[in-house]
């Protein structure tokens, strides 16, 4: 069933349900309603699931297969960011994480999460 399915993610990430709402935005009492099987869930928040946790549509629409989309690697922006940052100065990279603390305040706790 597809509230199972959306409890799987929130196990999976350690949400609660007020944390997965604010994740999508969507009012938490929405998915209260959703997990409690007693509210269907409109396309455009499945969407919403889908983008903001990489999840198989097919997986969370009809329980087929894998729950994440694979990541094809040759095209992973990622490898390419990475690269790019290798190929910099010390000095630039300063620059960078300057930059990263004054555009986006969530930066430090987002970079302590990944660190952890």
């Amino acid at each position: 069933m597809l509230k199972d399915r959306i409890l799987a993610i929130l196990r999976h990430f350690g949400l609660s349900q007020a944390g997965f709402a604010a994740k999508i935005k969507v009012n938490p009492h929405s998915v209260s309603l959703w997990i409690k099987g007693r509210s269907n869930v409109q396309n455009k928040s499945l969407a919403k699931i889908e983008r903001a946790f990489n999840i198989n549509p097919d997986w969370l629409r009809n329980g087929n297969g894998d729950m994440f989309l694979s990541i094809n690697n040759e095209n992973d922006d990622l490898d390419k960011i990475i690269a790019w940052l290798n190929g910099l100065s010390r000095e630039k990279k300063i620059w960078i994480k300057f930059e990263m603390r004054n555009r986006f305040p969530e930066y430090r706790e987002w970079l302590q999460k990944m660190t952890d």
